[in-house]
């Protein structure tokens, strides 16, 4: 009996046996190997892909970890894979399957990338990238139009140079990019630091004792450097408003309009109402605090500006 009861278990945790392959994966100096499970093909898949992600490049995350639970005669078996990955910025060339076993609805597969392969596929893609910016690489200053182009691809750029990085240790052309996306990148911090901004007002001169400080503060607590410099780049603003009375309460509907650079390159209009129980001028000093509280260290009013997919803004 204790016989019998011993080739029982014997037998149950052989069934449970993972492929050799799994247990001891061979070292492959050409490719990166990535060992999935699942309880699915797909997912086993998923998560090699994801395991040789992670051989690649140490920055990515994984975001969700699927528990396989399999219910079979002898029992229950559980196994944990991931199925989800967050690593956007990792280029994967075509992925073989040398190895692909199932056992109990538990599926395993062995995922390769050649590095070969790898290097082909990251070099021609920064290559395009690359080209896209031979007007704001060189030694030459950044002007104000160069200076938007590479703010408004600023992720791009950051991605960029994270590719690079992966293979610039067995290419050439990979440690040539890495340094051109970080001198671009350089360039975009350093003209930040570097350059000023004069605000101008064209509206009538009563508003504009009121909203010039008020735009003026906004871009200071963005970082922005403001001066009354003519060599600095200009920031034009003007004012119009609809005074109607609730009660009363006064109530000013005020736009503002803004026009970026000379000549202009980025034109904004921004809503906003001012209230009070007095004068005009309380009801826009009301507007102030309004705009303010928008336009804060969080949501920087210099960001806005310099955004091309936003236009018009109302402040409720």
């Amino acid at each position: 009996m204790k016989y019998s009861l011993f080739i029982v278990v014997f037998a149950s945790l052989n069934a449970w046996a993972q492929p050799d392959w799994v247990e001891q994966v061979k070292p492959d100096s050409s490719a990166y190997v990535g060992i999935g499970i699942g309880d699915t093909l797909a997912n086993a898949k998923l998560d090699a892909k994801n395991q040789i992600a992670s051989s690649i490049s140490s920055t990515h995350s994984f975001e969700i970890s699927q528990t396989v639970e399999t219910i079979g005669d002898e029992g229950t078996q559980r196994s944990s894979s991931h199925t989800h990955t967050n690593a956007d910025h990792i280029l994967l060339p075509e992925i073989s399957w040398p190895q692909i076993a199932s056992e109990d609805g538990i599926y395993y597969v062995m995922g390769k990338v050649s590095k070969t392969e790898l290097v082909n596929l990251y070099e021609r893609t920064l290559a395009i990238s690359s080209s896209e910016f031979s007007g704001q690489t060189g030694p030459g200053a950044l002007s104000f139009k160069d200076y938007l182009r590479l703010f408004e691809a600023r992720d791009e750029l950051a991605l960029s140079a994270k590719r690079a990085a992966i293979i610039s240790d067995s290419s050439a052309a990979g440690k040539h990019y890495h340094a051109q996306f970080v001198e671009l990148l350089t360039k975009l911090n350093g003209y930040q630091s570097s350059s000023c901004l004069k605000v101008n007002y064209k509206g009538h001169s009563y508003e504009g004792k009121i909203f010039k400080p008020m735009v003026e503060s906004a871009l200071s607590t963005a970082g922005v450097n403001v001066k009354n410099d003519a060599a600095c780049e200009t920031l034009d603003i003007n004012a119009s408003s609809e005074s109607s009375r609730s009660g009363t309460q006064r109530v000013d509907a005020i736009t503002l309009y803004f026009e970026l650079g000379s000549p202009v390159v980025r034109s904004k209009t921004v809503a906003l109402e001012g209230k009070s129980s007095g004068s005009k001028k309380a009801a826009l000093i009301n507007a102030t605090d309004v705009f303010n509280r928008h336009f804060d260290r969080s949501n920087s009013l210099m960001n806005f500006l310099l955004d091309p997919a936003t236009s018009d803004v109302v402040i409720q």
